[in-house]
């Protein structure tokens, strides 16, 4: 899907393909100065838990710019297990931020994301960022992250297929390796 970031870049959205895995990579890298989260991403891609139809990258003047990921994580309630997406990680590199890119890709995702039966995104992020695209604190919906992590900074989107009966702690697969 081709559009204008808010900024007016022209933005090319299209789902990750095989190819594009060495570009993310140092895309990925460079965004972060940091290796994890490209590792993070190897892992998720080698599981049930990856969903390539919900990972995206972002293409401005014909360059990869910006990636985002949601895959499968569990809610761990009292009696039963529902499935979740989860997004992470999103990553714009440092030349094309600040631009509109970060933003389509997450209200992209959204989009799709809404299309599919889960009930709702998690997200550990950055707590004054993620409330403009409809991301509210998790807690106040009973729902837990599975480490301590800051309580403004765990984030739920409450898709279609959301019930107010959920509740319980988000259990991530091995390859996020979260203990």
């Amino acid at each position: 899907m081709s559009n204008l970031s808010p900024s007016g870049v022209p933005i090319e959205i299209r789902p990750e393909a095989e190819s594009d895995f060495e570009l993310i990579k140092t895309l990925l890298d460079r965004s972060f100065n940091a290796c994890y989260e490209s590792e993070l991403v190897a892992r998720i891609r080698s599981t049930p838990h990856y969903l390539r139809e919900l990972t995206l990258v972002a293409e401005c003047y014909g360059q990869l710019s910006g990636f985002i990921m949601l895959s499968q994580v569990y809610l761990k309630g009292s009696t039963d297990s529902t499935a979740l997406l989860s997004l992470a990680p999103v990553a714009v590199l440092p030349e094309f931020q600040k631009q509109g890119i970060g933003n389509a890709l997450i209200r992209a995702v959204i989009a799709l994301a809404e299309t599919r039966k889960e009930p709702l995104i998690v997200l550990l992020g950055h707590e004054s960022y993620y409330p403009r695209f409809g991301f509210e604190t998790a807690s106040k919906y009973g729902i837990f992250p599975p480490v301590d992590w800051p309580d403004s900074s765990y984030m739920i989107y409450r898709l279609h297929n959301w019930s107010p009966e959920l509740s319980g702690k988000v259990s991530y697969p091995a390859a996020w390796q979260i203990d």
